[in-house]
């Protein structure tokens, strides 16, 4: 055996990274985690949305539900309208409802506070219109601010043909569709945004009929 043999059956050291190896996988590893958390923040936010719009749906549907089951209608001696399409004042948005009490007005109150209470500036409208003698058409509409004045869907053709949609401009606001300017809406609980915002609207319509006239 050579000397020549045995150098080149000695173990070889180790070779360790370099600095510039791990300071390019530190920068992957911190995209990584940066994606994650924006995916996270992504998921929590649209989560928070989703929850907002269950929670309006079961408000309406409540509200709805005691329209129907008084019948309120054109020919009905018994219950105004107002009752339904009054906005609660301050005075009775303080008192509140009674979750235990069953009557038009204490419907009406308890509908308004949940939404003001369970949505950012969150705020309702009631409508009414007579059909003919024994209909009504009620309007229900929720406010509420979303993700953010970036949103821009469901806007009208003529916004889609301007060069720029702005939704802090209160114009682009009533231009564009299921939006509201808040400095047009009555916040009975002083939940109202502290200057104008282009709110998401959103709007249900019932017919109700009173049978008892049938």
């Amino acid at each position: 055996m050579t000397i020549s043999d045995l150098t080149s059956t000695a173990p070889k050291p180790n070779r360790g990274f370099s600095i510039i190896e791990v300071m390019v996988a530190m920068i992957l590893l911190a995209g990584g985690l940066m994606g994650v958390a924006y995916m996270q923040n992504y998921s929590l936010r649209y989560g928070q949305e989703s929850y907002h719009r269950s929670q309006i749906m079961v408000n309406a549907s409540e509200v709805i539900d005691s329209m129907r089951s008084y019948q309120i209608s054109p020919d009905d001696g018994t219950t105004d309208y107002t009752t339904y399409t009054a906005t609660p004042s301050s005075t009775e948005m303080a008192a509140g409802c009674n979750p235990t009490l069953s009557t038009p007005r204490n419907d009406t109150i308890c509908f308004f506070q949940q939404i003001a209470n369970n949505l950012p500036f969150g705020t309702a409208q009631i409508g009414v219109q007579a059909v003919d003698a024994d209909t009504s058409l009620f309007t229900v509409s929720v406010f509420w601010a979303d993700r953010g004045l970036t949103e821009q869907a469901d806007l009208s053709d003529a916004e889609q043909s301007g060069s720029q949609i702005n939704l802090s401009s209160q114009s682009d606001c009533a231009a564009a569709e299921n939006r509201a300017w808040s400095g047009t809406l009555s916040f009975p609980l002083d939940n109202g945004p502290s200057s104008p915002q282009c709110l998401v609207a959103h709007t249900w319509s019932v017919q109700i009929l009173n049978t008892d006239s049938l």
